[in-house]
Formats: structure tokens, sequence, C-alpha cells
């Protein structure tokens, strides 16, 4: 049988053996993970036998998917399977809500970089064209009702009024803050009809984002859509008011119906320079019934 001083190492030669620091080792000995099998009481030096590289292995494995260490000790100390199995789900169910976490930034950042290709190289402003448009799925939230042809001033007060307030109900529901960008504007399809630009609500496209339940939900039609890009201070709806009546006389002139809301679509902004100038690139859209529009 193998004597101990025959596979004896010591703090050195145990780091060199298994790829890790001497500092790790007097870690996991400091933690109660791995307690050397021989300390010298004379020299406080500390020696492990060779057969100690398997806990060893298994304390990294652990460490490396995320484990913390009072968790591997929780582990090793019980030698119950169910609760190393329960903590495996855990930490399972722990990565996937990270994933999600990451795949979500990087939405974001993608976003964020789009952003500053469309000001760097954007599309063609003031031209109104017809596209065909998949449904959609928003959040929506009720603001404050405002006249975007009443006073400029007044129209920029209200909006920011509006975008505090949607950022109180991201945090009220315990939304990423990630998602208080591109917040867009609805004008009713009853308010386009009786020739009012009034605005009630504000909504953040959630196609790409995970349910709400106590959040409204606005679904965004499949259908034909009249567009125009077109930019303007933050707030200033002045200039979307007049771009939203040329849509309008648009599909007046070409005899289409107008099928639903009125959407500003935020492309775009330029927050990351200056707050409290930043333009805004917009997509407005109309969605309209090609065909008679039996105006007599």
């Amino acid at each position: 049988m193998m004597k101990f001083e025959d596979n004896k190492l010591s703090i050195g030669q145990m780091a060199k053996l298994n790829n890790v620091t001497e500092r790790s080792l007097r870690l996991y000995h400091e933690n109660g993970l791995l307690v050397p099998a021989y300390i010298d009481e004379s020299s406080s030096y500390r020696y492990y036998s060779s057969h100690q590289s398997k806990r060893l292995d298994m304390i990294l494995q652990m460490k490396s998917v995320g484990l913390s260490l009072k968790q591997i000790k929780d582990v090793l100390d019980n030698q119950d399977l169910s609760i190393f199995e329960a903590l495996l789900h855990e930490q399972i169910d722990a990565i996937e809500t990270q994933i999600s976490e990451l795949m979500m930034n990087q939405t974001i950042l993608r976003k964020k970089l789009n952003s500053c290709r469309h000001f760097s190289n954007p599309p063609s402003l003031n031209n109104i064209y017809i596209e065909y448009q998949p449904a959609r799925r928003a959040f929506y939230f009720d603001i404050e009702p405002y006249d975007y042809e009443k006073d400029v001033e007044e129209s920029i007060t209200y909006w920011k009024n509006a975008l505090i307030k949607v950022k109180n109900e991201l945090h009220k529901n315990n939304m990423p803050i990630t998602y208080f960008s591109d917040v867009g504007a609805i004008i009713s399809q009853e308010n386009l009809s009786a020739g009012k630009l009034l605005c009630d609500t504000a909504f953040i496209v959630a196609d790409d984002k995970p349910e709400y339940p106590k959040v409204k939900q606005y679904a965004i039609q499949a259908g034909t859509y009249v567009c125009v890009y077109n930019n303007w201070p933050s707030g200033d709806s002045s200039i979307e008011a007049a771009g939203i009546r040329n849509l309008m006389k648009y599909i007046e002139d070409k005899d289409y119906t107008i099928c639903g809301d009125y959407i500003a679509e935020v492309v775009a902004e330029t927050t990351v320079f200056d707050y409290e100038s930043h333009l805004s690139l917009v997509k407005m859209q109309i969605p309209i019934h090609i065909g008679h529009s039996n105006r007599k």
C-alpha cells in the first residue's frame, strides 16, 4: 500500500499539477473546501495528497459554471445527490435568465448602432411612400392628451411629461431602463377622422421583449401603410403636425381610406450627444385601405 509520503505534494506542486495558483489553494483551505492532507506543525507548510486532485477538479468544475464557494462547500459537505440536483437546476435557471438579459442587451446595442447609422446615412426625408407591414406588438402607456397643433413650447412640455410617465411605468413594472428608448406616439383613427391631431398614447415596440402582464398591450395591425420619414427636435409637434396633414392630404388625393391609428415610430435619436436639443428621426405611418373611400 502506497504511503502518504510517496504521493505527498507541496502546495506549489499541487498548484502546478492542477493548473491553479497557490493563492487559490489557500482560499479553498480557508473556506473549508480543500483541507491539506497534512500540515507541518513546525513550519505550517501545507501538503496535499495526489488523490485530492479529484476533489479539486470538482471544485473547479462547479466554480466554472458560476457556483459560489459556499454553494460548493454545501454540496461537498452534505454529499446529498438531491441537494446537488436542486442546486444544478437553480443554476441552470439563473444562466437562462442571464442569457435572456444578455440577448436583450445585444438587441439594445444593435438599435443604438442603427441609430448612429441612420443619422450618418439618413433615409430620404419627406418623401411619401406606401409599404406593407406585418403585425407587431407594442407596450402602450396612457398620457395626458395634447393637441399637436397648439403652441410648440407647450407641446414640448407635454411630451417631456409623457416621457417621465413612461419611465415611471417601466420602473413600477420592473422593466429594464434599456426599454426607455425610441418612445413613440399614437393618434387614434377616431381623432384622425374627426380632423383632430390629439395624442393621448405613447408606445414602445415590444416584438423583441418579453410579456409583462400588468403592462397594456397595443397591436400594430398588419396591412398597407402610407409612410414618410422626418426628423425634428423631440417634442416639437408643429413639424409632426404638418407631416401628418401632408400624409392625410396624400391619402385623400389618392382616394384611399384611413383604416387605423397614426403611429410615430422613433427610428433613431441623438440623445447620446445633447439631451436638451436632440433630434428624433421618425417614421410616420397611417394604415390605409386602397380602394374607393366612398366619399361623396
